[in-house]
């Protein structure tokens, strides 16, 4: 506990401790946008888009509820198409 209050007396402590709290967020940040988080953008879409900022949502969630197993095995059939995978 005496070290910890004679870092906190010098002069360059605080700087050294914004310094500390920079690069802690920095590596928090790396991660998540690098490491932790998937993007699935490489997979191709099936089925409806919503439209211009997501207004058609409830149309494309009642086309899934309708047409489910058929866009899934789009889905399926895309990918496949795409990484030549076996065609099931």
């Amino acid at each position: 506990m005496a070290r910890m209050q004679q870092f906190l007396e010098r002069d360059d402590a605080t700087r050294i401790l914004y310094a500390a709290g920079i690069a802690v967020a920095f590596v928090y940040w790396i991660y998540h946008r690098y490491i932790a988080s998937h993007s699935l953008g490489f997979l191709p879409r099936a089925g409806k888009a919503p439209g211009r900022f997501g207004f058609g949502i409830n149309n494309v969630k009642r086309d899934f509820a309708r047409n489910g197993m058929e866009i899934i095995n789009e889905g399926y059939r895309k990918v496949s198409k795409r990484f030549n995978l076996r065609s099931f």
